[in-house]
């Protein structure tokens, strides 16, 4: 017959794993979150750096044409 030992406080360990398990998938879900923010705001960025050189290559040519 297996023999159990029961330590003392191993109820408040094995809460304390559950809940650092717990922040840890909350952390990883607040990472992936960051990740797409951070991949869509590099997507605007790019976009508006486009905008932005287009808009001084028409006022160089304005210039120049005038």
């Amino acid at each position: 017959m297996a023999e159990y030992v029961h330590l003392i406080g191993a109820e408040q360990v094995e809460r304390a794993a559950q809940t650092m398990l717990s922040a840890s998938a909350e952390m990883q879900r607040a990472v992936a979150n960051m990740e797409h923010s951070f991949f869509q705001l590099g997507r605007e960025l790019d976009d508006f750096i486009s905008r932005f050189e287009a808009a001084v290559e028409r006022l160089e040519v304005a210039a120049e044409n005038a």
